[in-house]
């Protein structure tokens, strides 16, 4: 199976509300081999604030012509639903907010269950910025940093950079990950030994999800991801 690997910049950091403005993603067989790269920068169909504009350079006038994310969804769905997904720090962020769009744009995605997330497995082993990452294993600075392109670029390297500690450590890269067993992105779900799934935060962390229906609805209620909550709600039939 191949890999994608993929970045986003978005309007801000609030799943809910925030909208990606471009993704960035880079195809890679299992040796490692690039397949194809592709970068789309993306109408939001919101304005910009000035915050984000400052940290990646995305600023309204460029992206007034781009397609918006509806628009893209039947050429990124593919990449997600038939490839292992890699990226660095994704699992907070980046992907809980790319289900989002996809699901306010009315696709279904069936992520594919194998993720490698790039930062999880360099905490392990090592530390955590990209950039610091990138420039250990390197000794240069990123070029294009806070763009999608050049953080995909860069997460590729590290990647490469990675393999042989994962391959000496015996251990599967979705176990380094931390993504093996994943239920739902931000890891707002678990599954204990018997693979139940419960709840992994609060007053209920470890206790099986349909044991407390009042503590679902009060999830259902709240703001947390979409993602979590479409899987609560299939629990819960």
């Amino acid at each position: 199976m191949n890999t994608v690997i993929f970045d986003i910049e978005s309007t801000g950091l609030d799943i809910n509300k925030d909208r990606i403005v471009e993704i960035a993603l880079m195809v890679i067989d299992k040796d490692l081999n690039v397949l194809n790269k592709e970068s789309f920068l993306i109408n939001p169909e919101m304005p910009i604030p000035k915050e984000a504009s400052d940290i990646h350079g995305i600023t309204d006038k460029m992206v007034k012509s781009s397609p918006t994310f509806k628009n893209l969804c039947s050429t990124l769905k593919p990449y997600f639903e038939n490839n292992a997904i890699t990226g660095y720090n994704i699992l907070r962020f980046d992907l809980p907010l790319l289900y989002a769009e996809f699901d306010r744009a009315g696709w279904t995605v069936n992520f594919n269950k194998t993720i490698y997330d790039v930062y999880t497995i360099e905490t392990k082993v090592k530390s955590n910025k990209l950039g610091d990452v990138y420039k250990r294993y390197t000794g240069k600075e990123i070029e294009d940093s806070h763009r999608a392109a050049g953080d995909v670029d860069a997460t590729y390297v590290v990647l490469k950079h990675q393999m042989p500690s994962i391959k000496s450590s015996g251990e599967k890269v979705t176990v380094l990950s931390g993504t093996n067993d994943l239920v739902d992105f931000t890891r707002h779900l678990c599954k204990n030994e018997e693979g139940v799934v419960c709840f992994n935060f609060g007053k209920n962390k470890g206790k099986p999800v349909v044991s407390d229906r009042a503590y679902c609805s009060w999830l259902l209620s709240s703001d947390f991801p979409k993602q979590t909550k479409d899987i609560l709600l299939k629990l819960l039939k």
